[in-house]
């Protein structure tokens, strides 16, 4: 199934962000934007909901420091992603390897505390209300 075909049928079950979190259809909106397929169909449903909606969306894309010269075409892709949407982008580098080793914990861990710190802290800065964000790990990894 193509990505547009998918964007279409999710579409038709899709409800706004705002109405599932029971707040005013104009609620500013945070999108994690790692530059997978996910997130993609995400940005793209959320840019149609705000849009109609009047909201204002902002994208933030984290640089983990761990995938190399892979995780530099992901910002770049978002980047090019945030200017073909005209939406702002905020993008952040981590250095989650180092971090991992100075805390002794997974770097899975870190990076999900540093994601979950940025994103606080985004929301602090702009005056936001909601992060979306699709992220997935294995269950062995990461307990429930």
């Amino acid at each position: 199934m193509t990505e547009k075909r998918s964007a279409s049928c999710v579409m038709a079950a899709y409800r706004s962000p705002a109405a599932l979190a029971g707040r005013a259809p104009d609620t500013p909106l945070l999108l994690g934007l790692s530059g997978g397929a996910d997130s993609r169909l995400l940005l793209h449903l959320l840019a149609k909901a705000c849009k109609e909606s009047g909201a204002r969306l902002h994208l933030c894309h984290i640089h983990h420091g761990i995938r190399g010269k892979e995780a530099d075409r992901d910002e770049q892709f978002c980047r090019d992603l945030a200017n073909e949407y005209r939406l702002p982008l905020y993008v952040a580098h981590v250095d989650v390897p180092t971090l991992a080793r100075e805390r002794g914990e997974s770097v899975e861990a870190v990076a999900r505390e540093e994601r979950y710190r940025i994103f606080a802290s985004l929301n602090f800065q702009i005056s936001l209300q909601s992060v979306h964000s699709f992220y997935f790990y294995s269950a062995q990894r990461i307990p429930p």
